[in-house]
Parts: C-alpha cells; structure tokens; sequence
C-alpha cells in the first residue's frame, strides 16, 4: 500500500508530466505553433491564442482524468504503487498526446489555409569579432564541480569503516528500499565516476557554445547580434548551473545510499530539488521569450518546417553542413541527425555512462 512517500512520489512524476506538457502551449516560442513556423505578421492572430487555449484545457483535462484513474486504481488494489502508478501516469501521457496531436491538426490547417511559408535568406552576415565578444562562463567556474565531487570522494574514503557492508541501492514509490549491493568499491564510487562524467560532458558543451555557428539577421544585424550574444550567454549560464546541480544531485544519492540518512532527509530532498529545477527551467524558458532572444538565435534552416521532424523536436537537414543547431524548443543546441556524426554523438552519449557503472561494477 503506498505510504506518505508514494503519494508525493507520485505527485512530483505527475507535476513534471503535467507541467511539461501544460508547459509547451504558455513557454513555447512566438514564432511556433505547435512546431509550425507563424510569419511574424500573423503572430497576433487570435485563431492562434484559440488552439493554444484549447490545447491547454485539454491539458488540464488529462491530468485530471489521470489523477481519477490513480484514485479509482488505489481504490480497486488497495493502494498497490505497480497499479497506481502506471494507472496515473499512463492515461495522463495518453490524453496529453491526443491533446498535442490535436493542436497540431489545427496548426497545420491553419498554415494551409494562410498560406504560411518561412522566410528566405538569400544573404548572409557575420561579425569577425562575434567570437571575442561571448561573455560564457568560463571553463575555470567548473573547479567548484570538482570541488564537490572531491568532497564526496573524500567523506567516503573517511568514512569507509562506518559505511555498511550491505547497502540499499535502489527504493520502491514509497521510499522503502527493494534492491541491495556488498559494499565494494564500484558500490561507493560510482555516483563519483558518473558525476566526473557529467561534468565533463558539461564542459564540453558550454565549449562547442562558443564555436557555434553566427545566425545573424541581415536586415537587424546590430539587432540580431546583441541578441544572439545574449542568448549564448543565457544558455552558458544556465548550463552551468544545471551541470551544478546534478553533480549535487548525485552526491545527496550517494549519501542516501552510504550513509543510511534518516527517511525524512530523503522526503525533502525528494520535493524541493525536483520543483526546483521544473521552476528554474521554466523560468529560463519564460526569460527567453519575453526578450525575443529564441528567434533572434534561430538559423534560417530553424524557421523551415521541412526540416523538423516528431513535432519540431528532430532536427533533419542534409543541405546543413553543422552537426549542432539551435532548439527550436526549449534552451540549448540539438544534433542535425542528418549528419552522419550525429549518430555516433548520440550513442557515444548513451553508452559512456553505461560503460562507466559496468566498469566500476567490474573494478568492485
């Protein structure tokens, strides 16, 4: 039966799922509609606020019918989590698609019916000092990583003695542990290795953010330009922090797992880190688009629908010669799958963490 710790569990995957979902149709991008590019005369159109609205009461709606399908699941199993739990979040997922799928029928026929195409650009501008006037955070900030992942090390290796020979490594929905490891040194360190691993692949994206390509706007290029520096250094900043944040996130689990922390610990940890970051982020996000600073970083190939795949989401151009491009959701750059090292990027990233715990495993 789940306990205090299962429903808020519970309650947290519902909040990410709901306020991701609820989240697209308030924080996405002026100049897309349900990943359909909106000529910017047509952006005040209220046809557009309808299916936005729309969109966001059947949102709404989904999450309510998931919660009354969790409630009825609780009552029929006894409050079993294996039933709850798929119960909640299966048919929230489910009405939230319909509801995407929906607001995109809607988007597209209203494209066909103005007649909506991206703009063409026939020209193109660079600044020769665009790469002397980043303002991104730089690489020496990340010493406070290390500096986290040092104490971390450190504690455990003092407090090897005290750490139990058997250790929870894995906790059901209601925060009770289900799955246990001999202490070892792949057990203690893994987290370790996995942070250094992040951190790494964090510092290599606020670097491949310097030596992006410029998308300057050549008829605003002043404009475009102040704009663009300003969204890199948003991104930058914003990576830093997120990199940050997992590094803790991984040493408070560490500590979770080695140290046996009173339940109460992991309660709190559970609620506050999860809405702290689902707010961060959507503040970013919602910073973004109020300051233009989205658009204003989009290439001309980001505007193109042709180009967007699974809702605007993939990225697939084989007339772009770059490997990364800018979102056109969300903060950051995403591969161009059309390029043949997108994909050994991609399962490079997969596998390195896997091959890390496999090894520290191998090691303990």
């Amino acid at each position: 039966m789940m306990n205090t710790w299962g429903w808020v569990t519970l309650a947290i995957l519902d909040l990410v799922m709901a306020g991701t979902f609820i989240g697209i149709s308030v924080v996405s991008p002026t100049y897309l509609l349900f990943g359909i590019y909106v000529p910017e005369e047509d952006r005040g159109d209220p046809a557009l606020g309808r299916i936005r609205k729309r969109y966001a009461a059947w949102a709404v709606a989904s999450g309510l019918l998931g919660l009354a399908a969790g409630a009825a699941a609780s009552m029929l199993s006894d409050g079993k989590p294996d039933v709850v739990l798929p119960a909640t979040l299966v048919v929230q997922f489910a009405g939230f698609v319909l509801a995407w799928r929906g607001g995109r029928r809607a988007a597209r026929a209203l494209k066909a019916e103005r007649g909506w195409e991206a703009p063409t650009q026939t020209k193109r501008v660079i600044d020769l000092r665009f790469r002397e006037r980043q303002r991104l955070v730089g690489s020496g900030w990340y010493a406070v990583h290390l500096l986290v992942i040092a104490v971390c090390v450190a504690a455990a290796v003092l407090n090897w003695d005290r750490i139990p020979d058997v250790m929870a490594t894995h906790f059901d929905i209601n925060g009770q542990p289900d799955r246990y490891s001999n202490k070892s040194f792949g057990s203690v360190f893994t987290l370790n290795l996995l942070q250094l691993v992040m951190l790494g692949m964090f510092v290599g994206i606020n670097a491949i953010i310097g030596r992006m390509r410029q998308n300057l706007d050549p008829g605003k290029p002043e404009v475009s330009l102040e704009k663009q520096l300003r969204f890199r250094r948003a991104n930058s900043i914003f990576l830093y922090a997120l990199s940050l944040f997992i590094v803790v996130l991984f040493g408070a689990i560490q500590g979770f797992t080695i140290y046996g922390w009173p339940q109460k610990f992991i309660l709190g940890f559970a609620v506050v880190l999860p809405l702290l970051l689902i707010g961060a982020v959507i503040a970013f996000l919602v910073y973004l688009t109020r300051n233009g600073l989205d658009e204003q970083a989009a290439g001309p190939y980001a505007k193109d629908d042709r180009y967007w795949r699974g809702g605007g989401l993939i990225y697939f151009n084989k007339e772009d010669p770059a490997l990364m491009v800018e979102k056109r959701y969300g903060a950051g750059w995403t591969l161009n799958m059309a390029h043949p090292l997108a994909w050994v990027f991609l399962i490079g990233i997969v596998l390195l963490p896997i091959a890390v715990v496999v090894i520290a495993t191998t090691l303990g």
